[in-house]
């Protein structure tokens, strides 16, 4: 992350950043600097420029999600402009960790997930079998997980 706030620093001293571009650019292959990409900062109603509960986080190319609100992936859209780079991203993430089960911080993650299976499965029998996806939630919600999983998703 300091990479990137310095990038920031140094373009507006040298007279303007932008900063659209700058946040598409974002290094999330980076094995020294953390990159914490937020999402969604606002509670459980979204507004016209912020959106429900995600943070995503990458540390030594691999993400973790910090909530799940709905519209998350919506928001991976938004953010990184490309399908093929959202894509890329999900493929890169290997954690869910939802803090608590009110809808602004779960109500996204069955789209993650799907759209993350999806991309998984199109690989065939090239695959890494240690791609998985870890699902950190309360324990009352892992039934809803497991009933979705084993019926929507697969």
């Amino acid at each position: 992350m300091g990479i990137v706030v310095n990038s920031m620093l140094q373009g507006m001293s040298a007279g303007g950043t932008d900063f659209k571009s700058l946040a598409q650019s974002v290094d999330t292959d980076s094995e020294s600097e953390p990159v914490v990409l937020f999402l969604g900062t606002v509670s459980m109603k979204p507004t016209q420029y912020r959106s429900a509960s995600a943070i995503l986080l990458f540390l030594k190319g691999h993400g973790l999600l910090m909530d799940c609100a709905e519209g998350s992936y919506g928001q991976l859209l938004d953010h990184f402009q490309s399908v093929d780079r959202v894509n890329e991203v999900l493929l890169k993430m290997r954690a869910v960790f939802i803090t608590h089960i009110h809808g602004d911080h779960q109500l996204g993650v069955i789209k993650i997930m799907l759209e993350r299976d999806r991309l998984v499965d199109a690989q065939g029998p090239s695959r890494d079998p240690n791609n998985k996806l870890f699902v950190v939630a309360p324990s009352i919600m892992l039934d809803y997980l497991e009933t979705m999983r084993t019926t929507v998703l697969r």
